[in-house]
C-alpha cells in the first residue's frame, strides 16, 4: 500500500526520522568515550598501584640487604675510622 503524505508533512517525518537517528549515532559517541575514558582511568590506577607495589617490594628488599649487612658484615678495625685515629694518636707527632 503506497502512503502519499504533502511534501512538507513528508519532510517533517524525514527530519524527525533523522534526529531519532543523529540521537541515537551521537549516544552511540557519547558511550565510547565514557567507555575509553573509563578505561584509561582504570589503566591508570592500576599501574599506579603496581608502581607502588613495586616500589615496597624495592624498599623492603633494600631494608633486607641492609639488615643483613648490618647484622653479617662485620668492619675491620684496620679499617675503622676510630681505630685509625687510636693509632694516629699512639704514633704522636711526627
Amino acid at each position: 500500500m503506497w502512503l502519499w503524505f504533502p511534501s512538507s508533512e513528508k519532510q517533517e517525518k524525514l527530519e524527525a526520522i533523522r534526529q531519532k537517528l543523529y540521537a541515537q549515532m551521537q549516544q552511540r559517541v557519547d558511550d565510547e568515550d565514557e567507555r575509553t575514558l573509563r578505561a584509561m582511568e582504570e589503566g591508570e590506577e592500576r599501574r599506579a598501584r603496581e608502581d607502588a607495589a613495586k616500589e615496597a617490594k624495592m624498599r623492603q628488599a633494600y631494608h633486607e640487604i641492609s639488615e643483613h649487612r648490618h647484622d653479617h658484615v662485620s668492619i675491620p678495625d684496620s679499617l675503622c675510622v676510630a681505630s685509625t685515629f687510636r693509632i694516629l694518636i699512639s704514633l704522636g707527632p711526627e
